[in-house]
């Protein structure tokens, strides 16, 4: 009778548990969706707020406000349209550069390595750089 006893307050704590999750985790999930909801509406006024912060009739209304003026012509180079004579503006360059290695560091003595880990020397290893 004892272990009939035990097998059926296993089964009823058993229900009892179960029941109560399965409430606990409803009220998570309408959390959940509220939180949801909430967020997605967030997202819609700031998409809007975005927007209307983008309206070039409003940015052109401040800009004249503080006193810009429509650039004249000539006076905006596009960087995106490459231009095939040569002539046009040029984004970067880069030199042709030559490593000469060296006994000693630029200020004409062994570079030191401090224990936090940066260099002193502004040469470090002793290497040179110049234009080849």
């Amino acid at each position: 009778m004892v272990p009939a006893l035990a097998c059926l307050f296993l089964l009823v704590f058993t229900y009892a548990w179960q029941h109560f999750k399965a409430i606990e985790y409803g009220y998570q999930i309408e959390s959940a969706k509220r939180e949801l909801s909430e967020r997605t509406e967030m997202n819609h006024a700031l998409r809007l707020e975005d927007a209307s912060l983008r309206d070039p009739e409003r940015i052109d209304v401040l800009a004249r406000r503080i006193g810009l003026v429509p650039p004249e012509p000539g006076q905006v180079i596009r960087m995106d349209v490459t231009s095939g004579d040569g002539q046009g503006p040029v984004m970067a360059s880069a030199t042709p550069v030559m490593v000469i290695p060296g006994g000693k560091g630029a200020a004409g003595r062994q570079p030191s390595f401090p224990r936090h880990g940066r260099f002193r020397d502004p040469a470090p290893h002793g290497l040179i750089w110049r234009s080849a």
